[in-house]
C-alpha cells in the first residue's frame, strides 16, 4: 500500500537524508515517530554514571584532566556537548597544552568500535567502524579519519550478547525511537564502554530495510 499517513518528526537542525530514505521505503498505517530527540554529551555522561554503565572516565574540571595527563593519559576536549562527526573534539597527548573545553574525557584505548541500532527497544542491527583508508589518526573513528560503518567482522555470541545489553541500557537516556549506540571493545581488558548515544543516526544502504522491518513489525 503507498504511503499515506505516517509522520516522523526530525528534531535534526537541517532536514535529512535518512528521514527521508525511511519516508520512500515505508508502508504502514497512522503513527508518529521521533527521530533526533537526544540529549547533550555531558548529560549521556551523568546517566551513564548514574546508572553505572561503563563508559570513559569524565570531568568538567581541567585540572583534574590535566591530572590526567600527567600520568601519560591522552585526553578528549571537547568544547560542545552536542555535535556530529567529531566536531569540536580535540585530541590531546599527554605533553600537548589542554585547551579550554566543557567536558573532558580519559582515551581508552580499543581493539573494536561498535554501532548497535535501535528503533524504540529493539535491536535493528549489529555494525562495526572499520578503516576504509590511512587519511587521519585512528583516535576518532569517523569518516573524515578514513573509518567507515558497514557490516561487523565475526564476534563471539557472548559480546553480541553483551553489545545488546548495553545498548538497551544506554538508548534510555534519549526520547529518540531511532539510536545508534556506540560501543568500543578493550581486548586486553575484555570490557566493553559506551561512548555515546546517537539519537539521529545516519540510515542508508542496507540500515533502510533493516529499520523499516522493525517499524512494521513493532
Amino acid at each position: 500500500m503507498p504511503l499515506t499517513s505516517i509522520q516522523i518528526i526530525s528534531h535534526t537542525s537541517k532536514p535529512s537524508e535518512s528521514v527521508q530514505r525511511l519516508l520512500k521505503a515505508l508502508s504502514v498505517g497512522q503513527t508518529v515517530l521521533n527521530y533526533g530527540n537526544g540529549v547533550d554529551k555531558l548529560t549521556q555522561y551523568q546517566f551513564f554514571k548514574e546508572n553505572k554503565i561503563p563508559h570513559p572516565e569524565w570531568t568538567e574540571d581541567k585540572a583534574v584532566a590535566q591530572s590526567w595527563q600527567n600520568k601519560g593519559i591522552v585526553v578528549i576536549a571537547r568544547s560542545k556537548v552536542k555535535g556530529q562527526s567529531g566536531s569540536g573534539v580535540a585530541v590531546v597527548q599527554p605533553n600537548e597544552e589542554l585547551p579550554d573545553a566543557k567536558v573532558f574525557t580519559q582515551y581508552v584505548k580499543k581493539k573494536r568500535e561498535f554501532r548497535v541500532n535501535l528503533f524504540q527497544n529493539k535491536i535493528v542491527s549489529f555494525r562495526e567502524k572499520l578503516r576504509q583508508s590511512k587519511v587521519g589518526e585512528g583516535f576518532i573513528r569517523n569518516k573524515e579519519n578514513g573509518y567507515t560503518t558497514t557490516h561487523c567482522k565475526p564476534m563471539s555470541g557472548s559480546i553480541k550478547a553483551r553489545l545488546e545489553q548495553l545498548a538497551l541500557e544506554a538508548r534510555k537516556v534519549s526520547q529518540s525511537d531511532f539510536i545508534g549506540v556506540d560501543i568500543i571493545y578493550n581486548e586486553f581488558y575484555d570490557k566493553l564502554y559506551v561512548l555515546e548515544v546517537n539519537s539521529g543516526p545516519s540510515i542508508e544502504g542496507s540500515s533502510v530495510g533493516a529499520y523499516v522491518q522493525a517499524i512494521i513489525g513493532n
